[in-house]
């Protein structure tokens, strides 16, 4: 019998993208929680006055104004300010305020960040004449920061005639690019957006959500890299940072990832496909979604309708393997044929013959399927039944180590 082992996972730099290629500012996601009062999840909500406790300051950050009258912030004079405080430092460049009274919306404020070391507010933006507002009407604002804080106020000096500052919610976003952490068996690969007028990139990472952040590569000039300077288990968190060619920086979103093992079927060789494999079917009957192929539970499956079917599988990176094993269900009792090609440069390859293999009425784990060894982005496995219908409950791929001599 032949013996077979786990695959490796090898990472190649797919594709080199031009340092310059997305020239709009681009902003994150609201870096304020929901909160649910003024300390929790995380960070602190706090105002000048509040109304009574129903119109507390971490109203104006629940996300919800579902009822105008309690899901905002309001003060009990017609100025204020509304402040929340981060649990680390951030460079704020937009805001977002929407109200639910335009008489009490804010007309005249300036937007300020503190600054630990003078001890003072310091004014980033300020708007004048901000009227007419709708209710639940939602305005943005945008202006130049590059300087992180960690606390930031919105310093209403005249409102829209009622007795009362009232402001709805409150967002607050910083300038940034997209990144992404695709695990692996040992590493994390890294990729993100390509901006203009970059000259190369830093990488950095910490072991907790938000930093402190450690350099661990200078002078990147892809939009892509491989840290596999990680254990197994732990989750890593990153940030891109960009250096520009006047000078400044600009860092991306936060991306994490926890590197780990393949993992094993029990009863099947070689390891399953990697985490973040995107499976897509030619049909699938009722629930059983291509996914469940490739979900890690012998108790799930894809069933497509009919006898003839096909299962396409792109991996997050390219997968390095000699086999392909599949554990499989048919209804009636049946030979089932399977053909499997593989994804290189983007094209479709085949990369076995086409294999038989009996497959009965319950979860049967076949014998494996060689393939022409290699490096693939993806699989495809074209699926014949006969007279049956065939499911696929689980996929595994695997390298062919020796081959034993027989005692």
């Amino acid at each position: 019998m032949k013996k077979f082992y786990s695959f490796a996972l090898f990472f190649s730099f797919l594709l080199v993208l031009p340092l310059q290629s997305v020239s709009a500012a681009q902003y994150s996601e609201d870096l304020i929680p929901k909160m649910i009062n003024n300390n929790a999840p995380a960070g602190i909500a706090s105002a000048s006055t509040q109304y009574s406790p129903l119109y507390a300051a971490w109203k104006a950050f629940n996300n919800s104004i579902v009822d105008g009258y309690t899901d905002t912030w309001e003060s009990n004079t017609n100025s204020g300010w509304l402040a929340y405080e981060f649990p680390y430092t951030v460079a704020i460049s937009k805001y977002t305020l929407t109200n639910f009274d335009g008489t009490r919306a804010p007309k005249n404020w300036t937007f300020e960040a503190w600054d630990a070391p003078t001890s003072t507010w310091i004014v980033l933006d300020r708007r004048t004449n901000e009227s007419n507002w709708r209710s639940a009407e939602k305005r943005e604002f945008t202006f130049t920061n590059k300087a992180e804080y960690n606390k930031y106020r919105i310093n209403v000096t005249e409102n829209n005639g009622g007795e009362f500052v009232c402001i709805g919610d409150m967002e607050m976003m910083k300038e940034s690019f997209s990144i992404k952490a695709t695990p692996g068996e040992s590493l994390v690969y890294l990729s993100w957006e390509a901006l203009n007028d970059v000259t190369s990139y830093e990488v950095k990472r910490s072991a907790v959500i938000h930093g402190p952040y450690t350099t661990i590569a200078t002078n990147v000039t892809t939009t892509s890299y491989i840290d596999n300077d990680v254990v197994n288990n732990t989750k890593y968190y990153y940030v891109i940072e960009a250096k520009l060619s006047n000078g400044e920086t600009l860092k991306s979103d936060e991306g994490s990832a926890t590197p780990e093992l393949p993992s094993h079927i029990e009863g099947m060789q070689g390891v399953t496909l990697p985490t973040g494999s995107v499976a897509t079917a030619s049909s699938q009957y009722l629930e059983s979604i291509a996914h469940k192929a490739i979900d890690k539970d012998m108790n799930t499956r894809w069933l497509g309708i009919g006898s003839k079917n096909t299962l396409e599988i792109k991996f997050p990176k390219q997968v390095s393997f000699e086999f392909v094993q599949i554990a499989g269900f048919a209804e009636p009792i049946s030979n089932v044929h399977y053909t499997i090609s593989g994804l290189k440069d983007g094209k479709w390859v085949p990369i076995s013959n086409t294999a038989t293999r009996y497959v009965y009425g319950r979860p049967t784990i076949t014998d494996p399927i060689n393939v022409t060894a290699g490096s693939y982005q993806g699989i495809k496995i074209a699926v014949d039944a006969t007279s049956s219908w065939a499911a696929i409950n689980e996929i595994t791929l695997g390298v062919i180590d020796s081959v034993p001599t027989e005692s």
